[in-house]
């Protein structure tokens, strides 16, 4: 599920993608349109399949300055200002990793 603003976003883009060391991960792609100088609140809710979710690539847009996130996962919380791309290790929302 995905809301913007408490709207459903009903678009999405979802492909199983295989780097190059085997690992196979799900990417999910949306547009979210936000009028400069404005906020917008964007919940996005995972869905666990049979594979586990552990690791979660948010990639910053260029040219954004940096932009406040707020994850919450199993009790976890973590807020923090995106300014480079960053991988969570959900299992531990505090270690967090700048994704090369």
């Amino acid at each position: 599920m995905i809301n913007q603003d408490n709207q459903p976003i009903n678009t999405w883009d979802e492909e199983v993608i295989t780097n190059s060391e085997g690992e196979k991960f799900k990417q999910v792609g949306f547009l979210s349109i936000i009028p400069q100088n404005q906020t917008s609140k964007l919940v996005i809710q995972l869905d666990q399949d049979t594979t586990a979710v552990d690791t979660l690539l948010i990639q910053k847009q260029p040219g954004l300055p940096p932009t406040p996130y707020t994850i919450k996962y199993n009790g976890q919380e973590l807020r923090f200002n995106l300014s480079q791309d960053t991988i969570l290790n959900l299992t531990n929302l505090s270690n967090r990793l700048v994704a090369k």
